[in-house]
């Protein structure tokens, strides 16, 4: 059974995003600021009206509402993505040094 993806334009969304294992990935400044620059992003580009956040040392809690012509499953693969980048490939460099 598949769903179709929900989109309506005028409403705000609430997005929780939790970590594997819920580890305190978050409780390093270094990764927090991966998150804050993700989300500053997609506001100065206009993918997303940005109205809330916190960040929590597990897991992440947004509301924000797209913007023309984004829809929010491209706004939240577009964060999801460049988060999920961005954060691997600081935990490889992170390792190396180790």
């Amino acid at each position: 059974m598949s769903f179709k993806p929900l989109h309506i334009p005028d409403h705000l969304y609430f997005i929780t995003y939790g970590l594997v294992e819920w580890l305190s990935l978050f409780s390093d400044p270094t990764y927090a600021s991966i998150v804050l620059n993700s989300l500053d992003w997609h506001r100065k580009q206009k993918r997303i009206l940005l109205f809330s956040f916190v960040i929590m040392p597990t897991h992440i809690h947004w509301i924000c509402k797209p913007q023309d012509p984004y829809t929010i499953n491209e706004a939240l693969q577009s964060f999801a993505s460049f988060t999920a980048h961005d954060i691997l490939k600081e935990l490889r460099k992170n390792r190396r040094n180790d």
